[in-house]
């Protein structure tokens, strides 16, 4: 598994744009593809998302974001123990934001994010 953390710096600018230049996360359902500990997912529920679903393949990532969401007092975002590949989601989320592996790893699985993000 290819583990980068998002920084709280690159973080809020990422969400702070897309929530102030294209009102992509007040009040719209956003799914976090590779969401680790949830530092997206927690930024865009603190931004006024209506729907928040992390997904990740570890499972201790995972655990990381609950802990991180129980200490801001958040239970609103839904966190899914999933590899990204295998997602076929009978919905579409308005907004999906990513920190995704880059493929030093697995080539190509950052396409394959991003294909999914768009599908999605």
């Amino acid at each position: 598994i290819e583990k980068v953390a998002t920084s709280p710096h690159l973080a809020s600018r990422m969400l702070f744009t897309a929530a102030t230049h294209f009102d992509d996360i007040k009040d719209c359902s956003v799914g976090d593809f590779g969401c680790g500990a949830g530092i997206l997912s927690i930024g865009c529920q603190l931004l006024g998302s209506s729907v928040n679903v992390g997904f990740d393949i570890d499972a201790d990532a995972l655990d990381s974001a609950w802990v991180n969401c129980k200490r801001l007092e958040i239970d609103t975002i839904d966190f899914v123990l999933t590899d990204i590949q295998l997602i076929n989601l009978a919905y579409s989320f308005d907004t999906v934001v990513m920190n995704p592996p880059f493929g030093t790893r697995k080539a190509g699985i950052d396409t394959l994010f991003v294909k999914k993000a768009m599908d999605h």
